[in-house]
């Protein structure tokens, strides 16, 4: 478990890295290439991909007609840079999921915001002959909803990624079989 959400994701193919890389290529527009006001509005996923990398976000304008500018740029949305090795048989597709680093400045204030109150008290206090607790942990409850809320959305994202790699790739295929995820592939 780490403090900051983190996670590595390893899937396997069949395919070539180069295979993977064009397949990647169909299934997620490269920035840049539609208007701001109407941003991939029919693609769930936008980014960057390379012969052997790439970027990608999740689209939160994915079939969102009404409102396509409000959610033009979301920190909270993790970024996923992925690596495409070669593996004896076919490609290793590694995937390091991150917050931006607007959203991790973001949480590093409000952490502190809530925190360092806390250990200024508490070090006032021991002085004290008697500690008022409710003062004391009162932004405590703040704070850990503050961590689920990243925890919990942040693995909802990986997820959907995971999910998504594994269409696409097995997109490619005839048999629908391509995607092989170990039992040994972790979302950390």
């Amino acid at each position: 478990m780490y403090l900051i959400p983190f996670a590595r994701l390893t899937l396997f193919s069949p395919k070539s890295p180069e295979a993977v890389s064009q397949l990647l290529l169909r299934a997620v527009p490269p920035n840049g290439t539609e208007p701001k006001i109407s941003k991939h509005t029919h693609r769930e996923y936008y980014g960057s991909i390379w012969k052997e990398s790439f970027v990608i976000q999740r689209n939160l304008n994915y079939q969102n007609q009404l409102y396509p500018w409000i959610t033009k740029f979301n920190a909270f949305v993790p970024i996923m840079h992925g690596a495409l090795k070669p593996y004896p048989e076919g490609t290793k597709i590694i995937v390091t999921a991150l917050f931006s680093p607007i959203k991790l400045g973001f949480a590093l204030l409000f952490y502190a915001v809530l925190l360092l109150p806390m250990i200024f008290y508490l070090h006032e206090v021991t002085s004290r002959e008697r500690v008022e607790w409710n003062v004391a942990l009162m932004g405590l409850p703040l704070l850990i909803l503050f961590y689920l809320w990243h925890t919990i959305s942040f693995n909802h994202e990986v997820n959907k990624v995971k999910d998504f790699l594994s269409k696409v790739v097995r997109a490619g295929s005839t048999s629908g079989t391509n995607v092989m995820i170990p039992p040994n592939s972790r979302c950390t």
